[in-house]
């Protein structure tokens, strides 16, 4: 029997004494769908995690928020349980405002990210800086990126490549920094809004 704390938690736990692993297919199943949303999530770093989560998420890491968040996006198909990646929106814990659906299109070696023109929230915020999560639904991958420009700016470009290639599948979701200045990276910042659930 071993005996820790984590995060004010106290647990015991017994070791196995001899490991038995029948591999049903519902035990398989879901360890396959839970190696997909660890995957997802290791694609995050911890600072841009960290920026998803910027209040207190309990008793558990933000990590373990994030995967399950990514959970509630599952489907299934053919006795297949994965990640609908037209499903992954709004993520974190931050306060939700009407942030507006933006788009994500190739543009040559670029990836265009447009907010629509006359939006109230953007005009309103047109000072500060937006965060993007770039969803590459052919390849499965996410990735988080500062915009270099404000609000205010209705097209935000950036290099495919860091994102997948011209033939790929992209959509984006905004996210509101609250930073009136160019941001570089994502250790001292906390999203300060995020669009609504859906």
């Amino acid at each position: 029997v071993v005996g820790a704390s984590w995060k004010g938690i106290s647990y015991m736990r017994g070791i196995a004494q001899s490991v038995r692993n029948p591999k049903t297919e519902a035990q398989v199943k879901q360890r396959n769908f839970f190696t997909e949303l660890n995957e997802l999530a290791s694609q995050l770093s911890a600072e841009q995690i960290r920026c998803l989560f910027p209040t207190s998420v309990g008793k558990m890491s933000h990590r373990n928020a994030l995967v399950k968040q990514l959970a509630e996006c599952a489907t299934e198909t053919d006795g297949v349980k994965s990640i609908d990646f037209a499903e992954i929106g709004s993520l974190g814990n931050a306060s939700q405002a009407n942030i507006p659906d933006v788009s994500a299109t190739v543009s040559g070696t670029n990836l265009v990210i447009t907010i629509p023109t006359g939006d109230i929230y953007a005009e309103q915020h047109a000072q500060e800086y937006p965060v993007f999560m770039v969803i590459n639904q052919t390849k499965k991958t996410i990735a988080m990126v500062n915009a270099a420009a404000p609000f205010g700016t209705a097209a935000h470009t950036f290099a495919l490549a860091q994102f997948g290639e011209s033939t790929d599948t992209f959509r984006a979701v905004m996210y509101n920094s609250g930073s009136k200045m160019t941001i570089h990276g994502f250790g001292t910042m906390g999203i300060a809004e995020r669009p609504p659930r859906k």
